[in-house]
C-alpha cells in the first residue's frame, strides 16, 4: 500500500486513470455529437425509401436471374447472406414462406412499419416486406472512428507520462556523466517524490559527501605536508646544535671538565628535544590514521577525571607551580577513550611546564554549559623561557583526539594569558 501511495507505481496508476477519464469523456462527447449529426442528416424518409427500393430491386434481379419458383424461396438465403443490415420477409398470401431471421411463422403480416414490395417469381407473385437499416453502417463507422481517436488520445497521454520519466532518466544519466568527469560541484536534481527523485537525491548526497571527503583529504595532505616541512625545520636546528657539540666532544675541543660537562648537557638537552618532537610527530600520524576510536561505556564525569586532574595538580606542584582549582563538578556522564585522555593530559602538562610563568598561578576550572562538560587550564605565558614548539603539533594532536571522541578543543592566547578548554559532550546514562 505504501508503494502505491508513493512512487512510480502511484504515478503510473494515476497517469492511466487520467488518460482513461480524458479519453472516455472525449468518446462520450464525440458519440453524442456524431449521433446528433447523423440523426439530423440521415433520418430522411425519401432516403430510406430509395435505399430500400434498391435492395428490393436487387432481390428481384436475383430471383429473375435464377428463374426461381415459389418453392425455391429458400435459395434467397444466398442473396440474404451478401447483404448487411437487411431483413426480408416473404409472404404467399397470408402464409410466410421466408424469413431472414430463420423462424418462419404461419401468422399473418405483422410488419406494418416495413416497406412492402411485390416480388415476381417464375410461377407467381409474392409479397415482400423489407427492412434495410440504411444509416446503421454510418453509425458503426462513426463509432469505430471515435474509438480509434480516443485510443490515440489515451496512448498519447500515457506516452506523455512515460516520456517525462524517460527525460528524468536521461537527465540523471547526464548528471552522472558530469560527475564521472570530475564535476563535483554539479548538483543532481530530479523533480518529484518517486524512486527516480529519491535516487537523484541519494546520488547528490553521495556527491556532497565525496566532495567533502576529497576537500578534507586535500586539506589533510596539505596540512601534513606543511607540518612535515615545519618539523623538518624545527628538527634541523637542534640536530645542527647536537652535531656541533658532539663534534667538540669527539675532537676534544674543550678547555676544562666544566666545559666538557656543559657540552654534554647541551647535547643531552637537544637529544631530548629531538625525541619529544619525533614522539609528537608519531602521535600526530597515529591519531589521524585511526578511522574510528572505541569509546568506553558512559561514566560519571567526576569518576572519569577526578584522579587524572589530581595527578596533574600534584605534578605541577612538585615542579614548583602554584595551582588554583575551581571545581564545580557537573552531574553528567561522558563517553571517552582513556588512552586519548591520558595522551591529552600529557600534552597539556608538557605545555604548561614549558611555557607557564612559574611566578603566577595556573588555574584549573571544571564547569558545565550548553550540553557540554568543560575542563579549562589557564596560565600566564612566561616571557623568559625559550619558545620551542613553533609547529604547535601538540595542540593539533589534542584537537584531533577531542574530535574523534565527539568533543572539541578551544584555545585562547592573547600574548599574556593562555588557556585551553576541553569540551566533552554529555552522554545519556545506560
Amino acid at each position: 500500500m505504501n508503494r502505491l501511495n508513493n512512487g512510480l507505481q502511484r504515478e503510473a496508476f494515476f497517469g492511466i486513470l487520467i488518460a482513461l477519464l480524458v479519453s472516455g469523456f472525449l468518446y462520450f462527447c464525440m458519440h453524442e455529437i456524431s449521433n446528433a449529426f447523423l440523426d439530423q442528416h440521415l433520418n430522411d424518409t425519401r432516403l430510406w425509401d430509395q435505399k430500400t427500393a434498391e435492395k428490393a430491386a436487387s432481390l428481384q434481379h436475383f430471383v429473375t436471374d435464377r428463374d426461381l419458383h415459389l418453392k425455391d424461396v429458400s435459395s434467397i438465403k444466398e442473396w440474404d447472406n451478401t447483404q448487411r443490415s437487411t431483413f426480408a420477409y416473404i409472404y404467399n398470401g397470408h402464409k410466410q414462406i421466408y424469413n431472414s431471421e430463420g423462424n418462419v411463422s404461419s401468422g399473418g403480416v405483422t410488419y406494418r412499419n416495413l416497406r412492402h414490395y411485390s416480388l415476381n417469381f417464375a410461377d407467381g407473385k409474392a409479397d415482400l416486406y423489407l427492412f434495410y437499416a440504411v444509416t446503421y453502417q454510418y453509425y458503426v463507422l462513426a463509432m469505430i472512428l471515435e474509438l480509434i481517436l480516443c485510443s490515440i488520445v489515451f496512448i498519447a497521454l500515457f506516452l506523455y507520462f512515460v516520456r517525462r520519466k524517460i527525460n528524468h532518466i536521461t537527465r540523471l544519466e547526464q548528471d552522472i556523466r558530469i560527475l564521472e568527469s570530475g564535476g563535483m560541484e554539479h548538483e543532481i536534481t530530479v523533480p518529484g517524490n518517486d524512486e527516480l527523485a529519491l535516487l537523484a537525491r541519494g546520488l547528490d548526497q553521495m556527491r556532497i559527501t565525496l566532495r567533502d571527503n576529497m576537500i578534507r583529504e586535500e586539506n589533510l595532505v596539505h596540512a601534513n605536508n606543511e607540518l612535515v616541512t615545519r618539523m623538518a625545520h624545527d628538527l634541523r636546528t637542534p640536530l645542527t646544535t647536537l652535531l656541533l657539540y658532539l663534534g667538540f666532544l669527539v675532537e676534544k675541543k674543550y678547555s676544562s671538565d666544566q666545559q666538557h660537562d656543559h657540552y654534554l648537557h647541551v647535547a643531552l638537552d637537544k637529544t631530548e628535544r629531538i625525541k619529544a618532537l619525533s614522539d609528537q610527530l608519531f602521535e600526530r600520524f597515529l591519531v589521524t590514521g585511526e578511522e574510528h576510536v572505541n569509546l568506553e561505556n558512559p561514566e560519571p564525569f567526576r569518576v572519569v577525571f577526578e584522579d587524572l586532574l589530581s595527578d596533574i595538580s600534584e605534578n605541577l606542584t612538585s615542579r614548583g607551580l602554584h595551582l588554583e582549582a575551581e571545581l564545580d563538578w557537573p552531574e553528567t556522564v561522558v563517553r571517552v577513550s582513556f588512552e586519548y585522555i591520558s595522551r591529552i593530559a600529557d600534552n597539556i602538562l608538557s605545555n604548561i611546564l614549558k611555557y607557564a610563568d612559574a611566578d603566577r598561578p595556573v588555574t584549573l576550572r571544571v564547569t558545565e554549559g550548553d550540553g557540554l562538560s568543560l575542563i579549562t587550564f589557564e596560565n600566564t605565558i612566561s616571557r623568559h623561557e625559550e619558545r620551542h614548539e613553533s609547529t604547535r603539533i601538540g595542540i593539533l594532536n589534542i584537537r584531533a583526539m577531542m574530535e574523534k571522541m565527539g568533543g572539541s578543543c578551544e584555545i585562547h592566547n592573547d600574548g599574556v594569558l593562555y588557556s585551553i578548554t576541553l569540551c566533552f559532550p554529555n552522554a545519556t546514562k545506560s
